[in-house]
């Protein structure tokens, strides 16, 4: 039996057709019922929501008999990402909790959600520095939510556990204090602000729902802003590409399509989308090469293989073909596979034919 895992919550940039096809080719998949679970990943989007602020998990996660991943954890586990520095962790949960002046049901769900990064349970000097910041800002009355979530903001997990500080403001909002000014995390630090931006994944939500209601204009709205607030995730430009083409503005969505891909180039939901928006105008060599990066990045795309093997049989390039036709045509679970044989015969057929 596959292993199974349950997600909860978004994985940032991926897919769930990505993630599914990720882990069939390793002998798992994605489940919808946590009772039949084997792992259950805890998404860095649902911190809000499953973290309390004692570091325990919420129900119905509190008190499950899952196996527990985190986010980056689990995308080590499926090779999307890869591991970086290694060296000096030396220090066991309990020692960081009792150096670092937290409980250890905190260093345990801060872990839960790489907040800090053990490596095979065990802590890094690093993550103890971060344990006593945290320990300053429980004090100051910052949640262990809000810490995280400041923590995910991206690519300030490691400047907040430098230079940087949270502060509580008289508001009640969080400011980020870097050098004496309270600012928002804007990528600069310029404007003297406090960080009461809209959070992305409230944005996405509801971006989704209008998505599903057939509300377009909306979603595409919400991802323009959710795109704003978070210019580092590819879903984000992905999804309000697939919007913005099926409210056919093509040329809008090829480039929604390209900014997912500059940010993640192997991204083969994307390459596969501007393979169909360049068929969809005409540019059949555009759209094949397209597909063909598709496959390249995930050779388990059947649908992106499948047109790329079609367009080539109809440009007369059976060469090419015979082999994207062969391949699945031995697929298995693909329900074209009879289509996929008899195409198969046809490019051996041409290709047999006097020149």
């Amino acid at each position: 039996m596959p292993t199974r895992f349950f997600v909860a919550g978004r994985l940032r940039g991926l897919t769930t057709a990505r993630l599914s096809r990720l882990l069939l080719a390793k002998g798992s998949v994605v489940t919808r019922s946590l009772k039949s679970a084997d792992w259950l990943v805890l998404a860095h989007s649902e911190a809000a929501r499953i973290l309390q602020d004692d570091g325990s998990l919420a129900a119905p996660y509190a008190a499950t008999d899952h196996r527990l991943l985190s986010e980056d954890t689990f995308r080590l586990r499926i090779a999307l990402s890869e591991r970086g520095e290694t060296k000096g962790h030396c220090f066991a949960d309990n020692a960081v909790a009792s150096l670092g002046g937290i409980s250890l049901t905190e260093v345990r769900g801060l872990a839960l959600f790489d907040a800090l990064q053990p490596v095979g349970g065990q802590f890094s000097f690093a993550d103890l520095s971060r344990a006593r910041r945290i320990r300053r800002w429980l004090d100051e009355g910052i949640t262990l939510p809000e810490i995280v979530r400041v923590m995910h903001v991206p690519d300030l997990l490691h400047t907040v556990s430098g230079a940087l500080d949270l502060v509580r403001l008289p508001s009640g909002s969080i400011g980020i204090n870097a050098a004496g000014s309270v600012s928002q995390p804007d990528g600069q630090f310029e404007l003297p602000l406090q960080w009461d931006a809209p959070e992305v994944e409230p944005l996405f939500d509801g971006a989704q729902i209008a998505e599903a209601d057939g509300d377009l204009v909306e979603a595409a709205r919400l991802y323009e802003l959710a795109s704003r607030l978070d210019p580092s995730d590819a879903l984000v430009f992905y999804n309000l590409g697939n919007v913005l083409s099926g409210a056919g503005a093509l040329p809008e969505a090829d480039i929604a399509f390209r900014r997912a891909l500059a940010i993640d180039p192997a991204f083969a939901e994307a390459w596969y989308n501007l393979g169909v928006l360049d068929e969809k105008r005409q540019r059949s060599e555009l759209a094949a090469a397209n597909y063909r990066q598709a496959v390249s990045h995930d050779p388990q795309f059947h649908d992106a293989r499948y047109n790329l093997a079609r367009l080539l049989s109809h440009q007369g390039n059976y060469a090419e073909a015979l082999p994207q036709w062969e391949r699945l045509a031995n697929s298995q679970g693909l329900e074209e596979r009879a289509v996929a044989r008899r195409w198969a015969t046809l490019c051996r057929l041409e290709l047999q034919r006097p020149a």
